[in-house]
């Protein structure tokens, strides 16, 4: 039966690919994901309404991955600044590449005192010279 009203939830078209599910649809876009990180490929596509049935490397619904071969190079990596190599960061960035001198992966915990001199940090001992 026809009818010139649309009933409430229906569309004119029969293409979806899941209707309890918004984001899976004929232009849903899977990424590779080489390295288990959670981020896709950019430049690995598939498009559809199903995840493709591979084994390794997995699809996923999130692009942006920096480096897909380094699980630990993403969007949301953090760097941490340190310097002197006290073992104390004094500041850290979040992003894919290494923000430059004096920054790495390692965790380092916050709070250096002064990241130009190794000796000063927040464990130095201090004595009182009378």
């Amino acid at each position: 039966t026809y009818r010139s009203e649309r009933p409430n939830g229906y569309i004119t078209t029969g293409n979806d690919c899941d209707d309890t599910d918004a984001s899976i649809n004929p232009n849903t876009r899977w990424y590779e994901d080489a390295d288990g990180d959670g981020y896709g490929d950019n430049n690995n596509v598939y498009t559809g309404c199903t995840r493709p049935n591979t084994v390794s490397p997995i699809r996923i619904l999130t692009a942006g991955d920096c480096n897909d071969s380094n699980a630990s190079i993403h969007p949301n990596t953090v760097w941490y600044k340190n310097s002197d190599g006290d073992g104390f960061a004094s500041t850290t960035k979040t992003q894919c590449t290494n923000p430059g001198s004096g920054y790495s992966l390692t965790v380092k915990p916050l709070g250096d005192c002064n990241d130009s001199n190794a000796s000063i940090h927040p464990n130095t001992v201090w004595y009182k010279n009378s």
